[in-house]
């Protein structure tokens, strides 16, 4: 087996990892929709509750957790196709899923005491003395590594040659998150800066974009597909 990794490939793979992350993002917007009877505030990496929404701090802890359920799924969902021996193609999409799913991010976000789940469960127990929080936050750590370690590590494991270990896996793990915050978070943020007074128009830029990155991972996705090869296969 090999890996092959072409320029349609990191294309379809930027595609898919923006895509995740949108329905991460919608994750968290539709809870906050759900519990505060109304849509709130969008924009390409944010979201928020509706002004006039009162929503208590469970009702924010579920729209906090909805978003990286999504990614936790999506996790598993990769490591169950990696687990396919029959099928290259299951594995193929099982690893690229893995790592559009952006684990490192989510792990180091807990490892510092942040991120959504860590936020989340301390808004679930506001009620524990602060001089507490800590275990709160070493519990959000142990809820994200238990999510996002074992399918990292099937990825590592299935990988067919040292310099697809210790090349392809370090980088794909760790740059995409901070291409997507550049791209993302500094420049179309920053754009629809120009559109903060209207609402429906922010969303609909939203929509767009989420439609837009949908649509160019199924034009690619058949080079995802690939990333693993036979041997005996011409690259």
């Amino acid at each position: 087996m090999k890996l092959k990794l072409t320029p349609l490939y990191i294309l379809s793979f930027l595609f898919l990892t923006f895509f995740v992350m949108e329905l991460h993002e919608w994750a968290h917007t539709a809870a906050a929709a759900l519990v505060g009877g109304g849509w709130g505030p969008r924009g390409f990496d944010h979201w928020g509750f509706e002004s006039n929404a009162t929503v208590s701090n469970g009702q924010r802890a579920v729209a906090t957790l909805a978003g990286p359920l999504v990614n936790i799924l999506l996790l598993w969902v990769g490591w169950g196709k990696m687990g396919n021996r029959d099928s290259l193609t299951d594995q193929s999409f099982g690893c690229s899923l893995v790592l559009a799913c952006l684990p490192m991010a989510m792990l180091k976000a807990a490892v510092t005491g942040g991120g959504d789940v860590t936020i989340g469960l301390k808004l679930l127990f506001t009620s524990v003395d602060a001089t507490h929080h800590h275990l709160i936050a070493t519990c959000g750590l142990i809820i994200v590594i238990i999510a996002c370690v074992p399918p990292l590590i099937r990825l590592f494991i299935l990988l067919p040659s040292w310099l697809a270990k210790f090349v392809f896996f370090p980088i794909f793990l760790v740059l995409p998150s901070y291409l997507h915050h550049l791209i993302v978070h500094d420049l179309l943020n920053g754009w629809l800066t120009r559109f903060e007074n209207d609402e429906s128009l922010a969303y609909a830029w939203v929509i767009f974009w989420t439609a837009a990155i949908f649509g160019g991972w199924l034009f690619t996705r058949r080079k995802m597909e690939n990333l693993l090869v036979d041997r005996e296969l011409p690259l």
